[in-house]
């Protein structure tokens, strides 16, 4: 799978874009997750669907937290594709996982 992620720091938004091996095919996955390294310590955020099939999954999925205002963010995001966890570090911009 290749996540795509955009980061809006002066927003603390985090939109993270699901595609396939082709890195054009959407792809649909369970809700990923986002763990940033805080001065209080790991802090989660479970991203919200945008746009979720009737089954919860969608291929776009976004976070909106003042945590996420970091600039750039340290962290790592979670991921399920096709029932494979998959964990990278967060990148702001498209990277192959």
């Amino acid at each position: 799978a290749h996540l795509e992620l955009l980061h809006d720091s002066k927003a603390g938004i985090v939109t993270v874009y699901v595609f396939g091996k082709d890195v054009k095919t959407p792809v649909a996955v369970a809700a990923p997750t986002i763990v940033l390294a805080t001065k209080d310590g790991p802090k989660e955020f479970t991203l919200t669907a945008v746009n979720p099939r009737a089954d919860g999954t969608a291929d776009t999925w976004r976070a909106t937290h003042a945590g996420l205002m970091a600039e750039p963010l340290d962290g790592r995001i979670r991921v399920t594709v096709a029932g494979k966890a998959f964990q990278s570090p967060l990148e702001s911009e498209g990277h192959d996982h």
